[in-house]
């Protein structure tokens, strides 16, 4: 099932033609409003990246800053995903796959991706203030893909610089780990485990 399926992060095209930023806010996990990535290089330079911020408007932070990330899934077998969980008809949302989410409200920190450069290894931080729980997904039929609700996690798009980066999403450290064996295959089908990924 997992091998097919492509993770990305929302164009901004995408998201206003289906008017999901209409309401100009988007919630993290922690319920706060807060920015997220869209896959638009910035027009300034290679160095900066587009996202949607707090209240709804383009904006643009450096590639090695952390932003929230909101997962697309696509994949030629989705319709197989959405047969076998259940659809909330009236709004189109469906749960799919586990994740981390706060324990209590209390929680302040952000769950992010750390970057080890001496194992050159990503590794989710903060999660021992997280319980694992279903994600829940716009389900968009015309563009047959899934967005996710939420702001699952922070991430820069780069870990370092690049100089040679040409805005190119697919070359990104952020896509790799959204497309790595780790995030495809928990992300979408059990419960994460706590544990470095290598790429």
């Amino acid at each position: 099932m997992n091998q097919n399926i492509e993770i990305q992060i929302p164009t901004l095209e995408y998201l206003e033609n289906f008017n999901l930023i209409k309401s100009k806010q988007t919630v993290n996990l922690l319920k706060n409003y807060d920015e997220y990535w869209i896959n638009k290089p910035s027009s300034f330079n290679n160095s900066f990246y587009s996202k949607i911020n707090h209240i709804g408007q383009i904006d643009t932070s450096k590639i090695t800053s952390y932003c929230g990330v909101r997962p697309i899934i696509t994949s030629p077998n989705l319709e197989k995903i959405i047969l076998n969980n259940k659809i909330t008809k009236n709004i189109n949302t469906i749960e799919f796959g586990l994740w981390y989410t706060p324990i209590n409200k209390s929680v302040k920190n952000k769950l992010t991706i750390e970057y080890n450069q001496n194992t050159k290894s990503w590794s989710l931080a903060n999660t021992n203030q997280y319980q694992i729980a279903p994600i829940t997904w716009y389900y968009n039929e015309i563009e047959n893909l899934l967005l996710s609700q939420k702001i699952l996690f922070y991430s820069p798009i780069l870990f370092k610089q690049n100089f040679s980066f040409q805005g190119d999403f697919q070359k990104t450290d952020l896509y790799a780990i959204l497309n790595s064996s780790f995030i495809k295959e928990k992300l979408t089908t059990q419960a994460p485990k706590i544990y470095s990924l290598h790429i």
